[in-house]
């Protein structure tokens, strides 16, 4: 069997086993509510010692930066593609480093190139490179002209 992501029961769920516990076993119940009956068993072993449904907080560093402070985050990287993170970090003015910001950037699948300022290859700056090649080597085309085939 295949293991899936595990998500936590949610307050009708637990309310629903809370209520079934007096009548039924934990397998029932995980029958009835396609729960697995190890889940039931757990949560009614935790109900009975902590003497409360809550969840545990989670351990991790909270986080710095909001959602509205995301946002702002990203539409001035939209609005300013050139400039480097640091300059990224004085127009936002959010008390959060560089690093924060790129995280948040990569969050939302937005990456910052730093090939923004290289020159672009030219099919003839490509020709000059292959005429480059001495005659009986090959190398492998890698300007994308010859779409990986080899260049002699």
């Amino acid at each position: 069997m295949a293991s899936e992501l595990r998500k936590e029961l949610s307050e009708w769920d637990k309310g629903s086993i809370e209520g079934r516990s007096v009548s039924m076993t934990d397998r029932e119940i995980g029958r009835e509510l396609h729960i697995p009956h190890q889940t039931v068993s757990s949560f009614l072993t935790r109900l009975e010692t902590r003497h409360s449904s809550e969840n545990l907080p989670r351990s991790g560093r909270p986080r710095i930066t909001t959602k509205a402070q995301d946002r702002r985050i990203i539409a001035a990287f939209q609005a300013n593609t050139h400039v480097p993170f640091a300059a990224l970090q004085n127009i936002v003015n959010i008390p959060a480093s560089t690093t924060t910001i790129r995280r948040r950037l990569h969050e939302d699948l937005i990456r910052k190139w730093r090939a923004v300022k290289r020159a672009l290859i030219t099919e003839k700056g490509t020709r000059e490179k292959t005429s480059r090649v001495g005659k009986g080597t090959s190398t492998l085309d890698k300007g994308g002209l010859g779409k990986g085939r080899m260049v002699r």
